[in-house]
């Protein structure tokens, strides 16, 4: 890249991330229903699509980009005093305090800038999740596999820097309950049963 193309480049991801600091700042909205099978097929096809990119091709590396806004969220609450939210129920952007959420991993698990995935909810409602800062080695996704049952304490739906559709945001491991699944009792407690 030359200098020019380079300015331009800059000057385009900034004008990016202006517009999504506004958006996540907006008036919250209702979430928009997603259908569950079309986003099922949509997120195999995003997954395949990153694994081809992540291929070396003659010593080429694939970069990424993330427009950091400073925006962040941790939940200092214990589970016991948050109250249950399903998917159709939130709003975006809103961090939904005094929540938790109860989901499932439905799609293999990604490495974007984080680790992204595919979860649905109790109802079967369905919606992106991505995780920062759970992992050291950030290649390793073994950790979160197809049907991990999860509570997400105050999840956080906001709008991400490449397009205007919603997905849920984690950056602290704390905010995530892993969920045994013999532990009938915390299955019994969450309504996961049948899982």
């Amino acid at each position: 890249m030359n200098e020019s193309e380079i300015e331009k480049f800059l000057k385009d991801n900034m004008a990016k991330a202006e517009a999504t600091v506004r958006l996540n700042q907006s008036t919250p909205v209702p979430r928009p229903y997603r259908n569950p099978l079309q986003e099922r097929m949509s997120w195999r096809f995003q997954v395949l699509q990153n694994d081809m990119q992540q291929v070396p091709r003659d010593n080429l590396v694939s970069t990424r980009t993330t427009i950091l806004s400073g925006d962040s969220h941790s939940c200092k609450k214990a589970l016991e005093e948050l109250k249950e939210i399903k998917l159709r129920d939130m709003k975006v952007p809103m961090v939904h305090s005094g929540r938790y959420l109860v989901c499932r991993v439905i799609g293999a698990p990604c490495l974007m800038v984080g680790v992204n995935t595919l979860v649905e909810d109790l109802n079967g409602d369905v919606e992106q999740l991505a995780l920062y800062n759970f992992r050291y080695n950030i290649n390793d996704l073994e950790w979160i596999s197809f049907g991990t049952i999860l509570v997400i304490k105050e999840p956080w739906l906001r709008y991400g820097s490449q397009s205007k559709t919603p997905s849920m945001r984690v950056d602290s491991p704390t905010d995530v309950i892993f969920v045994d699944p013999a532990d009938e009792k915390l299955l019994e407690k969450i309504g996961a049963k049948k899982w």
